[in-house]
Parts: C-alpha cells; structure tokens; sequence
C-alpha cells in the first residue's frame, strides 16, 4: 500500500496503451442516478485516433479499454 490507502498494481506490457488511455478518461464517465454508466466515448474517440497506428489496431485499442471499463463499473458501482 501506498500512503493514502492507494493500492499498487502491475499492468502487464500488453496492457499498457489501453490502461494508458483508461488512466487519460478518469473525468469522462457518465454518471447517472443508479451510479456510473460508462465512459464518454466521444472523449475517447481523439485519443484513440492519436494512438492508434492502423483502424485494425485502433480497434483492438478500443475494445480493450472497454474491457477495462467493464471492470472499472463493477467496482465503482458496488453497493457496501
């Protein structure tokens, strides 16, 4: 643990550019009344653009960031 109670984690090289867009849309999500529902896909969109060296790659790019908010919902939308 790091001081202030934040966890560390490994993110593996495979991982890293989505995780690396992921960390850039920390302020992007919608929130509704039950709680998060997803990212702004319209400010993720330029960023993939950037990233992204071919529409096959920008593809994978996108959907592995969108496996990593899947994740991402789950835990912010847990109920204590």
């Amino acid at each position: 643990m790091r001081e202030g109670g934040d966890a560390l984690f490994e993110v593996w090289p495979e991982n890293a550019r989505a995780f690396g867009l992921f960390a850039q849309l920390t302020t992007q999500w919608n929130v509704g009344f039950g709680g998060h529902v997803g990212l702004r896909y319209e400010a993720a969109y330029p960023l993939l653009d950037r990233e992204a060296d071919s529409p096959q790659d920008w593809r994978e790019l996108f959907d592995a960031l969108r496996e990593i908010e899947y994740g991402a919902l789950s835990e912010l939308n847990k109920k204590d």
